[in-house]
C-alpha cells in the first residue's frame, strides 16, 4: 500500500493496475481517511542531468535581441529523487523527477544550484536546503504556497517542466508565444529609454517566461495594463459619446436611464444587459481620423453560443459588415472576418493574437481567448490600418474589464499602430454573484463580488456607498463560513486547502482597508468579534494564524489598524482572552497549542508583534479571564515565546486600492468554479465505481458455479471446500478488476471530465445565474453522467474478463481436485495397509492370548511358591521371636528369683535379728510379748513356704521352656 494523487492506493500482483484502499480497510489500519502529509522528509538523489529547455520555434527575425532569447537552461537541471517518510504509518519509497533551481548567485562554487523542488503528489512540494557532493540521503521540507519564498520555488519548478516541453497540457501556439516575446521586448526597450519611467525593466527575464512562469507572466501584463494611455472606469459624463453609440448598436430598449443614472454605470443595469447578450461581452473600438471622421469596430464576444445572435444595428446593415450613420462608420468586426475568408487564418493568428495559458498546476478547463471581442476588434483594425494609417486616437469601451490576454492584445495594437488607446470599462472582470450551492465556495463568491464593488466605489470616490457593502463582510452567515474555512480538513486537496487560507487572509486585510478608509467602524468589527460567532472565529484563527506568514502579517494588521481607529488595548486584550462556547478555547491558549514547526511558522514572531503592539496580557487580566492556576502557565508560555523569537512579525501594508484588487485576482470565477467542479467531480467517483456491487456479486456467483462444476468433474457429486472457494475467488477478483479498468477506466475518467467541464461551462457562461439555476445545472449534469455512466457499464459487460477470470479459477479448481483426488487415493492405500496389518494382528492373537495365559500361570505359580517361602520364612521369624521372648521371660523370672531370695536371706537375717531383740526383750519384759514373737514367727516361716512354693513353679517353667528348645 502506498499513497497515490491524495488517496491510499494498493497494487494488483496479476495486472498491476492500481487500485484504491476501501475506507474499512483504512479504519482496521487505524489510518485517516486521507494521507496527511509529513511537514518533513528524507530524500536521497539518485542521478543528475542537464535539461535543455527549448520554446516555441521563433524566427530570429522576430527578436530583436537574440541573446534575450536564450533560455538560461544551466540554471535547472533534473534530479532523481528517491523520496522516503512521505506519510507516517505507510512506509513507501517514491522516486520522482526534481528540479534544481537557482541563479548564478545562489549556486554552488561548481555552478550548482544547492536548491532542489520535487513534486511528491498533486500539488505537495518539498525543497531541499543543501546538495551533498556524496549521494547520500537529504532532508527536504515541504514548501507552503502561502509564502512567498516558497511559492517562487513552486513557480520555478513549473517553469523549468514547461520549458522542457512535458508540462501536460499546452502552453500556447508559437504565434501567441511569438507575438508576445516580440511586444516583451519592445516594451522593455521603451521603458530603458524613457528616463522618467519607474517601472522596472525586464531584460533580465528570459522571455519565455511569459509562459511558463506566473510571476513573469503578472509582471509582463501589469506593464501591459499600465502601457495603455489611458485606462479607466465608465463615466457617462465624460463617455457621453460612448452612451450614443451604445445606444446605436443595442438600441434605446437597452440603454436607457435609472432616474438621474445610466444603466451601463449600474452593476445591476450591467447584469440585465449581459443576459440580453447571452452573457457574452461587448466591444468596440472607436478610431479618431484627421477629417473629423469616426470608425467604429465592434464585435460581440463568445462562439457558437452568440454565432446567430443580431444587435439593433445588425438590422440597418443587413447583410453587410459596415454601415454609415452621419460622421461614423460602423463596422463589425465578425463579419468583416467572414467576408476575409481567405486571410481569416493569417488574421486570427496575426500580430495581435494572444492566447496566454492559464499557469495552474492542473486546470480544469482552459479559456480559450481567440474569440474574445477585444481580441476580433484589435485584429480587425490592425488589418485595416495597414490601407488607413491616419488615425489621431484609439478609444475602446468593454462591458467587462480585460482578461490577461486581451489586455495584452490592446497593449501590442497601440505598440504597432503607434496610436495611444484610451480603455474604457464598465465592470471589473471577477466574479458577480455569489450562486454557489456550497456554502463555503458561496462565502468566497461574497468576499470576491463584495471587494470587486468596494473597487469600484473606491476608484470613483464614493466613500458613503462603500458603508453598507462593509457591513456585508461581518454578517454573521459570513464569518461562520470563514471559520468552517480555518478548520483543517483532510479530505480537501491542497489547493482547496490553501486557497481557504488565502481567503481568510484577503478577508482580514480587507477589513484593515476598510477601517482605514473609514468605511467601516472599528466598533463594529470589535462587535463581530465578540459575538459568539465572532469568538468561534477568533479561536480557530488562533489555531491557523501561526503557520503561515501570510495570515499572520494580515491578523497583526488587522489589530493595528484597530488600534488607529482608537480601540482601547484592555478591550481588545479581553477579546483575545475570552473563551467561545463548546471545546473552544481562546485565541492565546489555540496559538500557543496549535501545531507548529520551528523555522516554517511565525508563532513566535507573531507573539512578539502583538507584545509590541501592547496586546500581551497582563497577569492581573489573565487571573481575571482565567483564574490563577492556568493563568500562570499562560504567562509563562508567552513570555517564553515571545522571547525566542528573532524578531517581530512585519506589518503588511497594502493600499485600499491594493487589498480590494488583490482580494478580486485571488478569488477569480475561474478558481471558484473549479472549486465547485471539483464537489461535482467528487461526487460522481463516488458513484461511479469501475466495478460495479451487481457486476461483483455476479462475478462471484460465476467462478463458484465454475469452481464446482470442474470439481465435481474430477470428484463427481461432491462439492468444493468453502475455504479453496474463498481462496480462488479473492485471487480471481484483482485481475478481474484490472481487465475492468483497463476497459472502461478511461471512459469514466472521460465521462467525469466533460461533465466538470460542461459543468464549468455553464458556470462560466452564467455568472449570474440564481443559486437554484445553479443547482439546477448540478442535478442535471449529475443525473446526465449517472446515466451515462450506465450506458457505459452496459455496453461493456465484464463478459471477456469473467471469461478468463473463469477459465483461470477452473484450472485451479481443477488441480485441487486432482490433488484432492490424488491424496484421496494416496488414504486409501495407506488404510489398505492398515487393515492388513490389522488382519495380521488378528490372526496372530489367540497364540497371543495362549502365551499370555501361560505367563500368567507361571506368573501365578511363582507367585504362588514365592508366597509360601514368604509365610514359612514368616512363620520361622515368628517362632524365633517367641523363642526370645521365653528367653527373655526366663531370664526376667530368673532374675527375680534371685532376688527374691535375696530378700528372704534379708528378712531371715532381719527375723533373726528380731527374734533375738524380741528375746531380749522377752526376758527384760518378763517374756509379756512371747506369744506375738511367735506369731510373727509363724508368719515368717509362712512366707518363707511361699517363697519355696514360688520357686519350685519357676523351676517348672525353666524346664517346660527348656524342653523345646533343645
Amino acid at each position: 500500500m502506498f499513497v497515490h494523487q491524495g488517496r491510499y492506493v494498493s497494487i494488483s500482483v496479476p495486472g498491476h493496475n492500481i487500485c484504491p484502499v476501501p475506507l474499512r480497510w483504512l479504519a482496521t489500519l487505524g489510518l485517516p481517511d486521507a494521507p496527511r502529509y509529513e511537514p518533513l522528509i528524507v530524500g536521497i538523489p539518485r542521478n543528475a542531468s542537464r535539461t535543455p529547455s527549448p520554446g516555441p520555434d521563433v524566427d530570429a527575425s522576430d527578436t530583436a535581441d537574440s541573446t534575450d532569447s536564450t533560455h538560461n537552461a544551466d540554471n535547472a537541471a533534473t534530479v532523481e529523487m528517491e523520496l522516503r517518510g512521505l506519510v507516517a504509518s505507510v512506509p513507501f519509497a517514491k522516486i520522482v523527477q526534481g528540479v534544481r533551481i537557482g541563479t548564478p548567485s545562489t549556486a554552488a562554487p561548481g555552478g550548482t544550484s544547492p536548491h532542489i523542488v520535487v513534486e511528491a503528489d498533486n500539488d505537495v512540494f518539498y525543497v531541499a536546503s543543501t546538495l551533498p557532493s556524496t549521494a547520500g540521503a537529504i532532508a527536504l521540507r515541504r514548501l507552503d504556497p502561502a509564502i512567498a519564498q516558497d511559492n517562487r520555488c513552486i513557480d520555478l519548478y513549473w517553469q523549468h517542466w514547461r520549458r522542457s516541453g512535458t508540462f501536460p497540457y499546452p502552453i500556447g501556439t508559437a504565434d501567441s508565444y511569438r507575438n508576445a516575446t516580440h511586444h516583451r521586448q519592445i516594451l522593455d526597450r521603451c521603458l530603458r529609454a524613457d528616463p522618467a519611467s519607474s517601472a522596472a525593466t525586464m531584460g533580465d527575464v528570459d522571455p519565455f517566461d511569459i509562459v511558463s512562469s506566473r510571476q513573469a507572466q503578472r509582471d509582463y501584463i501589469d506593464t501591459c495594463r499600465s502601457s495603455l494611455f489611458k485606462r479607466r472606469a465608465f463615466d457617462p459624463v465624460e463617455h457621453e459619446f460612448d452612451l450614443r453609440i451604445y445606444q446605436t448598436l443595442l438600441g434605446n430598449t437597452h440603454v436607457f436611464r435609472i432616474g438621474d443614472r445610466w444603466n451601463l454605470e449600474l452593476p445591476s443595469g450591467i447584469r440585465d444587459l449581459r443576459k440580453h447578450l447571452l452573457m457574452s461581452n461587448l466591444a468596440f473600438a472607436r478610431l479618431g481620423h484627421h477629417r473629423c471622421m469616426q470608425t467604429v469596430y465592434f464585435s460581440l464576444s463568445g462562439g457558437r453560443r452568440v454565432q446567430d445572435m443580431k444587435l439593433a444595428i445588425h438590422d440597418l446593415m443587413g447583410d453587410d459588415d459596415e454601415i454609415t450613420l452621419g460622421n461614423v462608420r460602423f463596422i463589425c468586426a465578425k463579419r468583416r472576418l467572414e467576408r476575409l475568408g481567405v486571410t481569416r487564418d493569417r488574421l486570427t493568428a496575426g500580430a495581435t493574437h494572444v492566447d496566454l495559458p492559464e499557469l495552474a498546476s492542473s486546470p480544469l478547463h482552459r479559456h480559450v481567448r481567440t474569440t474574445d471581442a477585444e481580441q476580433l476588434v484589435a485584429a480587425v483594425v490592425e488589418h485595416d490600418m495597414r490601407r488607413v494609417p491616419m488615425v489621431t486616437d484609439i478609444h475602446v469601451n468593454s462591458l467587462l474589464d480585460t482578461c490577461d490576454s486581451c489586455a495584452s492584445s490592446l497593449s501590442i495594437l497601440q505598440t504597432l499602430t503607434g496610436c495611444p488607446i484610451t480603455f474604457v470599462y464598465h465592470q471589473p472582470y471577477g466574479v458577480h454573484r455569489a450562486n454557489a450551492t456550497e456554502g463555503i465556495v458561496r462565502a468566497m463568491q461574497t468576499l470576491a463580488v463584495t471587494a470587486r464593488q468596494l473597487q469600484w466605489h473606491w476608484a470613483l470616490g464614493e466613500i458613503p456607498a462603500m458603508t453598507p457593502l462593509a457591513r456585508k463582510l461581518i454578517e454573521p452567515a459570513l464569518v461562520q463560513m470563514l471559520t468552517h474555512m480555518l478548520f483543517a480538513s483532510h479530505t480537501d486537496s491542497e489547493a482547496r486547502e490553501a486557497l481557504k487560507i488565502q481567503c481568510n487572509a484577503h478577508y482580514l486585510q480587507v477589513l484593515s482597508a476598510l477601517l482605514t478608509t473609514g468605511a467601516l467602524r472599528a466598533q463594529s468589527v470589535v462587535e463581530m468579534l465578540a459575538s459568539p460567532t465572532g469568538l468561534r472565529y477568533l479561536s480557530q484563527l488562533g489555531r491557523r494564524v501561526g503557520q503561515g506568514f501570510a495570515l499572520g502579517r494580515r491578523w497583526a494588521g488587522l489589530t493595528q489598524a484597530l488600534l488607529d481607529a482608537g480601540q482601547p488595548r484592555d478591550a481588545l486584550i479581553r477579546l483575545l482572552l475570552t473563551k467561545p462556547d463548546g471545546l473552544c478555547r481562546n485565541f492565546y491558549v489555540e496559538l500557543l497549542d496549535a501545531v507548529h514547526l520551528r523555522g516554517i511558522d511565525c508563532r513566535n514572531a507573531l507573539l512578539a508583534r502583538l507584545s509590541a503592539q501592547g496586546l500581551r496580557p497582563a497577569y492581573a487580566q489573565i487571573v481575571e479571564m482565567m483564574g490563577h492556576v492556568r493563568g500562570v502557565g499562560l504567562r509563562l508560555r508567552l513570555g517564553m515565546a515571545a522571547s525566542r523569537a528573532s524578531a517581530a512579525l512585519a506589518l503588511d501594508k497594502r493600499l485600499p486600492a491594493q487589498a480590494f484588487r488583490q482580494a478580486v485576482e485571488l478569488l477569480r470565477d475561474t478558481a471558484l468554479n473549479r472549486l465547485q467542479a471539483e464537489r461535482l467531480a467528487a461526487g460522481l467517483r463516488e458513484i461511479m465505481p469501475v466495478v460495479t456491487v451487481d457486476e461483483q456479486r455476479r462475478f462471484r456467483a460465476s467462478l463458484a458455479d465454475e469452481v464446482k462444476r470442474a470439481w465435481r468433474d474430477i470428484l463427481p457429486g461432491e462439492d468444493p471446500p468453502s475455504t479453496l472457494l474463498r481462496e480462488l475467488l479473492d485471487d480471481a477478483a484483482p485481475a478481474f478488476r484490472s481487465a475492468l479498468v483497463n476497459l472502461r477506466g478511461e471512459a469514466i475518467r472521460t465521462l467525469i471530465d466533460d461533465t466538470t467541464q460542461a459543468y464549468v461551462r455553464f458556470l462560466d457562461e452564467n455568472p449570474d445565474a440564481a443559486p437554484e439555476a445553479v443547482q439546477r445545472e448540478f442535478d442535471r449534469q449529475y443525473e446526465l453522467a449517472k446515466a451515462r455512466y450506465r450506458e457505459i457499464v452496459d455496453d461493456d459487460p465484464p463478459s471477456a474478463a469473467s471469461r478468463q477470470a473463469a477459465q483461470h479459477v477452473a484450472s485451479q479448481a481443477s488441480t485441487s481436485a486432482e490433488a484432492a483426488k490424488a491424496g484421496r487415493a494416496a488414504t486409501t492405500a495407506a488404510s489398505v495397509a492398515a487393515a492388513k496389518t490389522q488382519a495380521t494382528r488378528v490372526a496372530a492373537e489367540p497364540a497371543r492370548k495362549a502365551a499370555v495365559q501361560r505367563a500368567d500361570e507361571a506368573r501365578q505359580i511363582a507367585l504362588a511358591a514365592f508366597e509360601a517361602s514368604e509365610a514359612k520364612a514368616r512363620e520361622r521369624a515368628k517362632s524365633a521371636k517367641e523363642m526370645a521372648t521365653q528367653a527373655t521371660q526366663a531370664t526376667q523370672a530368673t532374675q527375680a528369683t534371685l532376688t527374691a531370695r535375696a530378700h528372704c536371706a534379708r528378712e531371715t537375717a532381719a527375723s533373726q535379728a528380731t527374734t533375738a531383740a524380741l528375746t531380749a526383750r522377752s526376758d527384760a519384759r518378763h517374756g509379756s510379748d512371747i506369744a506375738t514373737l511367735e506369731r510373727r514367727l509363724n508368719d515368717l516361716k509362712q512366707e518363707r513356704r511361699q517363697i519355696g512354693l514360688h520357686d519350685a513353679a519357676a523351676s517348672e517353667t525353666r524346664e517346660r521352656k527348656r524342653e523345646p528348645a533343645v
